[in-house]
């Protein structure tokens, strides 16, 4: 994403620096155009669990209409 920010406002790794630090020398959280990119590791990870008939499909009448027969 910094990278993209570099080419899209032609910023300099300086530049760059100085936007994400703090006036003490600590971080601030990216933020562009009123977005914020937040730290990936607080979003908790569900795995493996069962869903069943819970995942929709995208051909609910291919699905749900009588098999052809030939």
């Amino acid at each position: 994403m910094i990278r993209w920010v570099m080419h899209r406002h032609r910023r300099s790794w300086t530049a760059i620096r100085r936007w994400l630090r703090t006036p003490h020398g600590g971080r601030k959280d990216i933020e562009l155009d009123g977005m914020t990119l937040f730290h990936l590791g607080q979003v908790p990870i569900t795995r493996y669990r069962y869903r069943g008939g819970n995942i929709p499909t995208p051909w609910p009448d291919a699905l749900t209409g009588p098999t052809p027969t030939a």
